[in-house]
Order: C-alpha cells, then structure tokens, then sequence
C-alpha cells in the first residue's frame, strides 16, 4: 500500500517480514516528526534513521488495521 501512495517510499520485492523500512526523504521531514504525526493518528512507527521509519506487524494486526495505517500516511504524505 505505500508503495502505491509513493515507489519511492518503499520496494514490495525488499519486504521478506513483518518488518518494512519506509524511506520518507522525499518529503524533507525527518522520521522523528513523522513518527510524532502517525502517533497522533493512532499508528506507531519507529524512526530508524534521520529519514527512514520502520513499521513492524505482528499477529494481533490484521489488515484492517494495515489499512488504517496506510491510509494515515498517506493522508499525511498528500498534505506535505
């Protein structure tokens, strides 16, 4: 799903876990202001370096809840 809000944001093909590094340069934020953002949306997301969040899944995050998640970002990444 974010990869078809931006290609540039992440590659499916690099996506092998629950585990998908998402790189927000582009958008000139750093990944600290994006994770406070996605918090305020309910989502949690980890800066992992000054421009890269990482988003992590587990057994109780149902595509329902992935939805929402990619949906709140890309609220936020069409409003930049």
């Amino acid at each position: 799903g974010l990869h078809h809000i931006d290609p540039g944001l992440c590659d499916p093909k690099n996506v092998e876990t629950n585990l998908v590094r998402v790189n927000v340069a582009k958008n000139g934020r750093r990944a600290v202001e994006w994770s406070s953002d996605m918090k305020d949306k309910g989502v949690l997301v980890s800066p992992c370096d000054t421009h890269a969040l990482r988003f992590v899944t587990h057994r109780h995050i149902g595509d329902a809840e992935v939805d929402a998640a990619v949906g709140a970002f890309g609220e936020r990444w069409r409003a930049r």
